[in-house]
């Protein structure tokens, strides 16, 4: 068996113990993974030979340490990464979710740790979501010369390669020019880059002093 399909399944037995608390049958996992009975039944006697799982009864299933710790590592690096791309890079979460699904099986141990210790501590890291009480203005309300931190991006347009041009939550910027349409000219690690005001309104940023 594949280690994502081992991850995957043993990721959802997880998620249905956590929401349901107690153990789950054959047909839950199957519902969770809308895949065929017949299919899932395969893969999970694949798993109980593999250690890491026990069936009862032909349908409830019980985890084994060895597969609960796959399972609940899993889990983690999935609400880390889902966090991080929704929260952080602005993805809705319905996408966000799809894309740490297929990233959750490549990024290391070590790698989740750190993402999750840059998140769970912005202001060292000089960002903030949506989450605090505080209010940010976005860039359209800058003046022009004004230099400014970005603290959150929420684009609900699919603007997630703003962090390709370096514009992501804690980088330093500043406002080049306001144009007549209202579209303004950031720049950013030297370079100057044109904003839509739709995309703009969707930067929060805060003056630096």
């Amino acid at each position: 068996m594949k280690t994502s399909s081992r991850e995957d399944i043993l990721e959802a037995i997880c998620l249905l113990f956590k929401k349901n608390k107690k153990e789950t049958t054959i047909g839950e996992v199957t519902d969770q993974l809308a895949l065929s009975r017949e299919e899932v039944s395969e893969k999970i006697g694949q798993l109980e030979q593999n250690g890491d799982l026990e069936v009862h009864d032909g349908e409830t299933i019980s985890l084994t340490p060895q597969g609960k710790e796959v399972g609940d590592r899993t889990m983690k690096k999935h609400e880390v990464l889902e966090c991080f791309l929704s929260d952080v890079l602005g993805m809705d979460r319905r996408s966000a979710s799809r894309e740490a699904c297929i990233l959750e099986h490549g990024i290391s141990d070590a790698a989740t740790e750190r993402l999750e210790g840059f998140m769970s501590r912005p202001r060292r890291r000089g960002w903030r979501t949506h989450r605090g009480p505080r209010h940010f203005s976005s860039l359209l309300d800058f003046p022009e010369g004004t230099k400014v931190t970005i603290v959150s991006v929420r684009c609900p347009l699919g603007c997630e390669h703003l962090a390709d041009l370096g514009i992501f939550p804690g980088e330093d910027i500043s406002i080049v020019r306001v144009l007549n349409h209202k579209a303004i000219v950031v720049r950013v690690k030297g370079c100057d880059i044109a904003l839509s005001p739709e995309i703009a309104s969707c930067i929060l940023a805060e003056k630096r002093g």
